[in-house]
């Protein structure tokens, strides 16, 4: 049904983490589901993995199967969906069919608060004010490059990636943790003075 080509012989420990997503769909599937959630399932898929489990999703549908997609991603939220439900603070706040709803809308839904360019445009003025640490055109030969990458008062940044991507020697370059066999270049701009 899913037209799989993962081998039934492969250890599941062997597999990417995209099939063996779909090694765990077609286990659901044996136990003959009604409904089928799919909670961040792209959260450590690349795009091409992506682009897979998307035509699967579809092709679910296709075959009657009812999905709840549960996602915090807006782009995904639009491209798959066909209707789309708002939880805020573990209440539904609103039910829309996705050709219905613009991305504005749905922001608005799901923060309760209007969110205009206006307000957006505030918020970067602000946080330009209130920087910390700027990196600029930063990078280490064989492990990343070309970070740009603006850090403000009171904000929490994540960076992800898949493993071997650069995320720990970013992390080691910004202290000077680094091997001084690992030169990185750029600019590190802390409290508005370079150093």
């Amino acid at each position: 049904m899913l037209g799989s080509d993962v081998s039934p012989r492969a250890l599941i420990a062997d597999l990417k983490v995209a099939d063996q997503q779909e090694v765990e769909i077609a286990r659901a599937f044996s136990y003959d589901p009604v409904v089928f959630i799919m909670d961040e399932p792209t959260s450590a898929l690349s795009f091409d993995e992506i682009r897979h489990l998307f035509d699967l999703v579809r092709s679910l549908r296709d075959k009657g199967m009812a999905i709840v997609y549960i996602s915090h991603k807006l782009d995904e939220v639009f491209e798959i969906t066909d209707r789309v439900t708002v939880i805020r603070d573990g209440v539904i706040v609103s039910t829309d069919k996705t050709s219905e709803i613009d991305v504005g809308a749905l922001m608005e839904r799901m923060t309760g608060r209007k969110i205009s360019a206006e307000v957006v445009r505030e918020e970067a003025v602000k946080k330009a004010e209130e920087n910390i640490l700027e990196l600029q055109n930063l990078e280490a030969k064989g492990f990343f490059s070309d970070i740009n990458l603006t850090i403000a008062k009171k904000e929490i940044v994540g960076v992800a990636g898949l493993l071997g991507a650069g995320k720990t020697e970013l992390g080691k370059a910004l202290f000077g943790a680094l091997p001084k066999t690992i030169p990185v270049t750029g600019k590190y701009i802390f409290n508005g003075k370079e150093v």
